[in-house]
């Protein structure tokens, strides 16, 4: 048996244990030691505090009795015992589900607070062994709930002191000044999260035991110190003290401060407690209203100078229409030097009866009507002169929205008057001025459209001359003198559709075409028109693509390739080493167009500051010298500039000397709503992750297949020689294929392929080589698996990979060629065909131009014949001119869409020199088939020739 504590020992551990819980667990734990008894519990206020393992459910302090019935049972027993303990017996208990676990007898007394109102109650029962309780038991009891009592009275002061702590702290907190205690040595002792805030500190605990040195710049901080040291030493309080500082980020504020030393029982200043109100923005605004009102009352002096010095008569008028006030202008008209003696009157005091009294009721009519009136009047001066006066009247309103007066303002417009009249006159004048113009636009487009057609046919029949000529058995230097002659041609005619296309730009009659077309074909295709030129010299021709770029577009192709030659030819003919670049980036410009961005960058000539500036104006070149070396008439950058401005862009140059130029234009386009890609979307799927060998000695080249390579997600391992690329070549790891440069110094592409055919892991390495267009090459498959013509075109380099990851070949080097003429495309598409031309040149090149492919031609010279002949026998087309002598080749057209039925009537093609517009158009609408621009050419005639199909004869 374990001996029993005396009830000293037994209060004094109880006394040591720190928390409420703490000491409810200890006397529970001590209780059971004295009187054995296994369940005992304490409950304070209706909540279970602990309960030693009984199997009631009070596990907690956390934890409420859940069963109301249970805790009225418990109370009823405890509230039974009052201050004397007693037995209660067959006590019925249940757990916290209500279930009744069945009775047994408890010892209950309650815990009461010294003022009489209960704290709890202290309980044991005897439920699981039904051992009568011992009687002994209960004054221990008593004691305990007395003591227990004493202790939870002095916890729950505690706990009332804490609630009153925390109230304070958030009565401190919550206030928006800030608040703080200092110790004697200005140490922070207390502090507000307002405070706290403003320091940037997370917590007002981080402030304690800090001063304002760890805040403040030092001179501020000592300054702060100083002050609360003489305030704690006088012991007088600081009150509403405004004063200027900085926050703690280095900024300007300003503070109202209060602070108040502390003392103790010997008056002695122990801490003080400050409270510091932010103002900064009080003072902001005080200093605002300060500046505005120096500045009203600035504009006010300002506007009176204006208002005194205007020419325009101004004065306003209250209610009763008597003047308050005017301008000197005014004052000048009505003949006073002095405000004050106008003051007061009206307009019956400054104009006879009876118009002084019709203006005033005017006046007030207009007020109670609350309208604006604008009127112009005429008079005659003392001096004769006829002179114009405009009046504006309006009404003066207050804050109420009711009228209190009118303001007026009058003006002499005599010399307005006269202008708008000059102007008049100046303006019938411009339109007769603008309506010659026109007729002089419109007589010179048409001179100059008669020109060009009388120079395209002599010029007809020298380059269908030379065309022919230059397909028959000649010597060298003949050959030679057909080249020259069909240069010379050709430049004679660009010159001359640059003429003409400038004509039409300044006339006004120069349209756009707005149909779908392909922009990179576009590029390609100016591209492979110079790519010759370019390889003759020797030079580096690429170009390359940036940004999200639909491929579609709707616009004027054959404009902007016109643009693209024009730059592109620019910078071959004055680049003579190095290379020439076109880059293109684009992004959308608004819901409804992409922004097109062009770059043309050569290694040339260059120009300098001054050229520069003039060089997109008609005939102009950089100098006498560069056009007697280069040639050109100077129109070729005008027309680009006026081009790309219809297209809604601009064009620029920058260029040094020596150095190269750079053209850079953008237009404005409109995708179009088919674009199909779903071939380029499998190939880059193809291609994605193959990793592959670029070799090229062209930084700019390496640099754009790079850029290219990596936008289709491949992985491009770069060298700019083949020597370079077989040193690190053991290190590469796995290649899938390999882009080689043909023309590279000391190891060209096909010896680098040769001697990674050598290697056994590249025997069977797919290899691309790129190679010039001059450049001729073995075609050895077993050396590359394809070739690509440069400039390399990026839709051309995706399909040759991907072709080479499916282990397919499709070659596409290019050499310029030659026209391909077919000699016998007369047996193979018999056709009969009519030439009605009236100039006998022209007749002799038409008919040998159809000899040379196996066509016999019937020759007529006016509408009238083509007319007969057609009634005399069938033909499949008529070669029609236009400008022909008795009928033209338009009346004959027509003429023959009126006799005869679509499918019996020929296929009618017109030839003309017209260039215009106007002229094609008038062709197409008659009814004709196609249309051919003198000066003819044999590969466009024999387009025409295939397209038309032999008929039968009706």
């Amino acid at each position: 048996m374990k001996q029993l504590r005396t009830i000293v020992d037994i209060c004094s551990q109880i006394q040591t244990a720190g928390t409420v819980r703490e000491i409810c667990q200890t006397g529970i734990r001590l209780i059971k030691e004295c009187l054995y008894y296994e369940r005992v519990s304490i409950c304070l206020n209706e909540t279970p505090l602990d309960h030693a393992g009984s199997f009631y459910g009070f596990y907690g302090l956390d934890q409420p009795i859940e069963t109301r019935e249970q805790s009225n049972r418990i109370t009823e027993a405890a509230a039974a015992c009052g201050q004397t303990a007693e037995i209660c017996q067959n006590v019925e208990l249940m757990d916290l589900q209500g279930t009744v676990l069945g009775l047994a007898d408890c010892l209950c007394v309650s815990i009461t607070a010294a003022d009489g109102h209960p704290l709890g109650y202290l309980m044991a029962d005897n439920f699981a062994d039904k051992k009568p309780l011992k009687e002994n038991s209960i004054e221990v009891f008593r004691i305990f709930s007395i003591f227990f009592a004493n202790i939870f009275s002095i916890k729950e002061a505690e706990v009332r002191r804490k609630r009153e702590i925390i109230q304070m702290e958030t009565l401190i907190d919550s206030l928006p000044a800030c608040i703080y205690i200092k110790d004697s040595e200005s140490r922070f002792l207390l502090a507000n999260k307002k405070l706290a805030e403003g320091m940037h500190e997370e917590s007002p605990e981080d402030m304690l035991g800090k001063t304002d040195f760890d805040y403040y710049p030092k001179h501020l901080a000592q300054k702060i110190y100083d002050e609360e040291q003489e305030l704690i030493q006088s012991g007088e309080s600081l009150s509403n003290i405004k004063e200027k500082g900085r926050s703690p980020d280095g900024g300007e504020a300003w503070f109202l401060t209060t602070k108040i030393p502390l003392k103790n029982e010997q008056g002695t200043v122990f801490s003080l407690v400050g409270i510091g109100l932010d103002i900064t923005q009080q003072v902001t605004h005080e200093e605002a209203l300060i500046r505005a009102r120096q500045e009203a009352e600035k504009n006010t002096a300002i506007i009176r100078t204006i208002f005194d010095n205007l020419e325009d008569r101004i004065y306003y008028k209250d209610r009763q229409s008597r003047i308050l006030g005017g301008n000197k202008a005014w004052l000048k008209a009505k003949e006073s030097s002095s405000l004050d003696k106008v003051i007061g009157k009206t307009d019956i005091d400054f104009f006879p009866a009876p118009l002084g009294q019709q203006l005033y009721d005017k006046e007030q009519e207009q007020m109670a009507e609350g309208k604006v009136t604008r009127m112009r009047e005429s008079h005659v001066s003392p001096a004769g002169e006829t002179r114009y006066v405009e009046a504006i009247k309006c009404p003066i309103y207050n804050e109420k929205d009711e009228v209190i007066g009118v303001a007026g303002i009058s003006r002499d417009i005599t010399q307005q008057v006269e202008n708008e009249q000059l102007l008049i006159i100046a303006k019938q004048r411009a339109e007769e001025a603008e309506k010659a113009a026109e007729n002089a636009a419109r007589a010179k487009s048409t001179f100059l459209a008669n020109m060009s057609h009388e120079i395209r046919t002599p010029l007809n029949a020298v380059i269908g001359m030379t065309s022919l000529l230059a397909d028959s058995p000649m010597s060298l230097e003949q050959r030679d003198f057909v080249e020259t002659i069909q240069t010379s041609g050709d430049a004679l005619l660009t010159l001359v559709n640059d003429i003409l296309d400038l004509s039409k730009i300044e006339a006004g009659r120069l349209e756009l075409e707005s149909v779908p077309f392909n922009l990179t074909h576009c590029v390609e295709t100016a591209l492979d028109i110079v790519a010759p030129k370019a390889a003759e010299k020797g030079l580096e021709l690429a170009y390359s693509t940036t940004g999200d770029i639909p491929q579609i577009f709707v616009g004027d192709a054959p404009r902007l390739r016109q643009v693209l030659l024009n730059l592109l030819s620019n910078s071959i003919k004055f680049t003579e080493v190095g290379e020439v670049i076109v880059r293109i980036a684009g992004n959308a410009f608004d819901e409804t167009k992409y922004r097109i961005n062009f770059s043309v960058t050569d290694t040339g000539i260059g120009m300098n500051t001054e050229t520069a500036k003039k060089i997109f104006q008609p005939f102009e070149q950089a100098d006498a010298s560069t056009t007697r070396k280069y040639g050109g008439t100077g129109l070729g950058l005008s027309i680009c500039k006026k081009l790309i401005e219809m297209m809604g862009g601009d064009i620029d140059v920058h260029s040094d000397l020596k150095k190269g130029s750079e053209f850079k234009f953008h237009i404005l386009l409109k995708p179009a709503s088919n674009n199909e890609e779903a071939r380029t979307r499998i190939n880059l799927n193809v291609l994605q992750g193959q990793r592959i060998l670029v070799v090229d000695d062209n930084k700019t080249n390496l640099r754009i297949l790079e850029y290219q390579l990596k936008k289709w997600k491949m992985i491009p391992l770069v060298f700019t020689s083949g020597q370079d690329a077989l040193t690190h070549l053991s290190s590469l790891g796995k290649l899938d294929m390999a882009v080689l440069d043909m023309m590279m110094p000391d190891m060209d592409g096909e010896m680098l392929a040769e001697n990674l055919r050598k290697r056994i892991e590249f025997s069977n390495l797919p290899i691309l080589i790129l190679s010039s267009i001059t450049h001729r090459v073995s075609h050895d498959k077993q050396v590359a698996d394809d070739w690509l013509c440069k400039p390399v075109k990026p839709e051309f380099l995706m399909e040759a990979l991907a072709n080479l990851v499916e282990h397919k070949t499709t070659e596409r080097l290019t050499h310029p060629q030659e026209i391909q003429v077919n000699h016998t495309l007369g047996l193979t598409n018999p056709l009969e065909i009519l030439l009605a031309e009236d100039n006998q040149v022209n007749q002799k090149v038409a008919l040998k131009m159809l000899e040379r492919v196996g066509y016999k031609a019937d020759l007529v010279k006016n509408g009238c014949e083509v007319l007969e002949a057609v009634e005399r026998k069938h033909y499949d087309l008529i070669l029609m001119d236009i400008q022909m002598p008795i009928m033209d080749g338009i009346e004959a057209t027509m003429e023959l869409r009126k006799r005869y039925l679509p499918e019996n009537s020929p296929k009618i093609v017109a030839m003309t020199a017209h260039a215009l517009q106007e002229s094609r158009d008038e062709g197409m609408t008659c009814g004709m088939f196609d249309y051919l621009t003198k000066p003819v050419r044999l590969e466009d005639l024999i387009e025409i020739l295939q397209k038309v199909s032999p008929g039968k004869q009706t």
